[in-house]
């Protein structure tokens, strides 16, 4: 599932006129780079979060269907909501269910073996974390890992380690992504005024459910004028 609710306020303070998702990088869109992170045979469906504004200026919604065919499944958002948990949540009758999901952020691109951690995940793995090793900065979400490799802590713009989660979040089922973002929204448990992705499995690890790390080999950071001119100057491709 793809969450694009968001206005790209800093593109457009940046002179940019297209609307964030649909930024060419180097020939794709940048929501295609994002989905570039999976091997697209393995997953059944693509869900987008798509703001109704955005439809109506550029046929986002359209856009995306004829890209991706019959795997893709548009819904439409009225407007920004209170973070990225509360957008996904609006496609909770897809989510709540028995089957894993993936949630990724629609603005980075990932080189990693997540598809192999998935399946060879342990038995009672709840959900896993893709993550990079990056020694400063806090404006990131992080993860701390216990001495038997399970996440002991989740924090949203704190430091609690060197984890910092990459935008890839798995969970074996839809249900608990479900449960637990329900349970950390009626707790109020905001960071900055939003509900974030990542604190959700800090709820899920107070009830005891195991969640894992999975180590990426490149994070190319696209959500930010800055971060896609670095991209654009250094990526040669693969990894």
């Amino acid at each position: 599932m793809i969450p694009m609710a968001g206005s790209g306020q800093r593109f457009k303070d940046a002179g940019f006129t297209t609307l964030k998702p649909f930024i060419d990088v180097s020939g794709q869109w940048m929501v295609e780079w994002a989905l570039k992170s999976f091997d697209l045979k393995k997953v059944r469906k693509i869900i987008f979060l798509v703001r109704k504004d955005h439809d109506a200026e550029v046929g986002a919604v359209k856009k995306l269907k004829e890209k991706y065919g019959k795997q893709c499944e548009c819904i439409t958002v009225n407007g920004p909501t209170e973070g990225a948990a509360c957008t996904a949540l609006i496609a909770k009758e897809y989510l709540n269910t028995d089957e894993d999901i993936i949630i990724k952020d629609s603005d980075g691109y990932i080189i990693s073996d997540i598809h192999l951690a998935i399946e060879k995940q342990l038995r009672g793995v709840s959900g896993i974390l893709s993550t990079v090793s990056l020694l400063e900065g806090n404006n990131y979400s992080f993860a701390r890992v216990d001495n038997r490799g399970y996440v002991a802590e989740v924090a949203e713009r704190k430091r609690i380690s060197d984890n910092v989660i990459a935008g890839l979040y798995y969970f074996t089922h839809g249900s608990d992504f479900v449960k637990y973002a329900e349970q950390m929204i009626k707790k109020d448990k905001r960071v900055n005024g939003e509900f974030y992705i990542a604190p959700v499995f800090q709820e899920m690890i107070e009830d005891d459910k195991k969640v894992i790390i999975d180590p990426v080999k490149a994070l190319w950071n696209l959500g930010t004028p800055e971060g896609l001119t670095y991209f654009l100057k250094n990526y040669k491709g693969g990894a």
